[in-house]
């Protein structure tokens, strides 16, 4: 672990630490890279593990290990609030150099300090820190096909699943604006979401009840006039109907959490569009 006083630039006169020995890691020509900045900032690409959940989206007790790699800046300075310890601005090495050199925008030392981030030793923290990591990305033959993961694991006929791309990237699994330094250890402590921070608080099964028999009377009028009108259509809207009336009964049967349950509404599209749409 590296002591406060490596990490943190001197508030008075930052300097850039180049002393420091090199570790093994591919440089990469930012020129090659789409969209990045043209002040020649040194990017490094390093390999890196990080422990993603595997099932329940956020809240997964149980992860698997994913091996992945970081390709972005070498080095990340943090703006950290000492009064909360939450970081405030993220900058490259010409950016937070440009910002010291005028001294309107020096951060008051009582009130902030900047943190020097090498990514090279921690590449987890600089990938969820930096916003210039996946740039290469906007590439127009750049193409990534990411799996996916629904709840319920097994989709029933006619019902939609809630779906998310796995593994879970570190961007999405953790949130830099709540991630604080951490004055003791000397480390970014890193805040990973909760399912209530991505999809919000979940509705009770009273408020679930109330939405099923809000979409059966929504159908009342379809299910009265449509069997004269268009029989296969009608047939659609008689299963629907039934899917409703089955699916508070269907969730718990799956196991399906409550937080989910609002994503898994049954699907008709003589009503609905397409989920995919």
């Amino acid at each position: 672990m590296r002591s406060e006083e490596e990490n943190i630039i001197d508030e008075g006169n930052p300097n850039i630490d180049d002393s420091r020995d090199e570790l093994d890691s591919e440089v990469i020509d930012y020129r090659d890279i789409v969209m990045t900045d043209e002040h020649e900032t040194e990017w490094v690409e390093v390999n890196y593990s990080y422990e993603c959940p595997k099932d329940n989206y956020m809240d997964g007790e149980e992860t698997e290990t994913i091996d992945t790699v970081y390709i972005g800046p070498k080095f990340l300075y943090l703006w950290v609030e000492k009064e909360t310890n939450l970081i405030r601005h993220i900058q490259r090495e010409f950016e937070v150099l440009e910002s010291t050199d005028n001294w309107q925008y020096m951060p008051d030392p009582e009130e902030l300090v900047i943190v020097k981030l090498d990514a090279r030793e921690h590449p987890l923290d600089a990938e969820v820190m930096s916003d210039y990591h996946d740039n290469y990305k906007d590439k127009e033959e750049w193409l990534e096909t990411p799996g996916s993961k629904t709840i319920p694991s097994v989709v029933p006929e006619g019902y939609i699943a809630f779906e998310y791309e796995y593994p879970i990237h570190p961007d999405d699994l953790y949130d830099e604006k709540l991630s604080v330094w951490n004055f003791e250890t000397n480390e970014l402590d890193l805040y990973k979401h909760t399912n209530e921070d991505i999809i919000g608080e979940a509705n009770t099964w009273d408020e679930i009840r109330t939405e099923r028999d809000e979409r059966l009377a929504a159908t009342d009028t379809l299910f009265l006039i449509m069997k004269d009108i268009d029989k296969a259509k009608w047939d659609k809207i008689v299963a629907y109907r039934q899917l409703l009336r089955d699916f508070p009964a269907k969730m718990q049967e799956l196991e399906v959490p409550l937080i989910f349950v609002d994503s898994c509404f049954p699907f008709c599209d003589v009503i609905d569009k397409s989920p995919t749409e």
